[in-house]
């Protein structure tokens, strides 16, 4: 089984339904969709919090675009989501473990980085002689990095 499928299983099991679908496919036709999808769209009764989330192995740029893709034509279709989306990015461990580098030592992925006890996606953007941490965020929603061999839950 591949990163992709795993992943959907593990949040399937997790409590989140699949409204627009299972497969890339599916969801960029049920959500009428033009461009970069994410790989997973998810509802969680329970909480009331919808999850799109993204299996990659390093082109986080990439995911990033799929995950704002995704989000906006969800709003479309879903206009009281708004604030109740999470963002999620799954990578395998040595890629998660990447991510984690110092940035004086590494370029990372992409320029994207993680900071020590906080898994939140982000990068350091130069400014006046100064690197300043901003984290990335879509639609106000900061992305969550997953190892992919780790359930969200543990």
């Amino acid at each position: 089984m591949d990163q992709e499928e795993r992943v959907r299983r593990t949040l399937v099991a997790e409590g989140f339904t699949q409204p627009y679908g299972a497969s890339d496919e599916e969801i960029r036709r049920k959500l009428r969709l033009k461009g970069p999808c994410a790989d997973f769209v998810g509802y969680n009764p329970q909480s009331g919090r919808w999850l799109i989330a993204e299996s990659k192995g390093g082109n986080l740029e990439a995911a990033e675009r799929q995950l704002r893709n995704t989000v906006r034509a969800l709003l479309k279709q879903e206009p009281a989501a708004k604030g109740k989306v999470d963002l999620q990015i799954h990578v395998d461990a040595r890629n998660y473990q990447r991510l984690h580098e110092d940035p004086l030592l590494s370029a990372a992925l992409g320029g994207y980085y993680l900071r020590e006890g906080d898994d939140y996606l982000g990068n350091y953007l130069k400014h006046n002689e100064h690197f300043i941490w901003t984290y990335s965020e879509v639609e106000g929603t900061r992305i969550l990095v997953v190892r992919a061999d780790v359930s969200v839950g543990e």
